[in-house]
């Protein structure tokens, strides 16, 4: 990770996946992370807008992308890109409500769905938290409201 040929030989990986999908006629789905020794804030909003750009222009079909520290960083993702937005959870929070504050802020922003994993199989109640998140999707239902069904 302090060695940028490692990042070349990553990009060349991912290029040779999708391309691969694409011969199978599977779409491909690009985790744009920010990670290793050099990245101080695996938020950083400029980041994940170079990282997400670099997803889309090696052959992405989806994007999946953590919500960035400046909410209009991520509105700013979103609308440059030319394949879907997925926003991932990472580790489920203690703080229900936040997490589904954020699952609104990203429908609201544009984002296409949620790809959660942690997020739902951490949690206490995984079955109630995904009826919260639909609440939040679907329904467009508040953060507050629907974490009621939680308790």
């Amino acid at each position: 990770r302090e060695d940028p040929r490692v990042f070349e030989h990553n990009l060349k990986i991912v290029a040779d996946v999708y391309q691969s999908a694409r011969e199978r006629g599977l779409p491909a789905v690009v985790e744009t992370t920010l990670w290793g020794r050099r990245i101080e804030n695996d938020l950083d909003g400029e980041k994940l807008l170079h990282a997400n750009r670099i997803g889309f222009e090696t052959g992405a079909d989806v994007l999946k992308t953590f919500y960035p520290d400046d909410p209009g960083v991520f509105e700013r993702i979103v609308k440059h890109s030319p394949v879907p937005v997925y926003v991932a959870g990472g580790e489920a929070e203690d703080d229900d409500v936040e997490t589904l504050r954020m699952v609104k802020s990203v429908i609201d922003a544009g984002a296409a769905w949620i790809m959660f994993g942690r997020t739902i199989w951490q949690h206490d109640e995984p079955a109630a938290m995904i009826g919260a998140i639909r609440k939040v999707i679907q329904e467009d239902e508040s953060a507050s409201v629907a974490a009621e069904q939680l308790l």
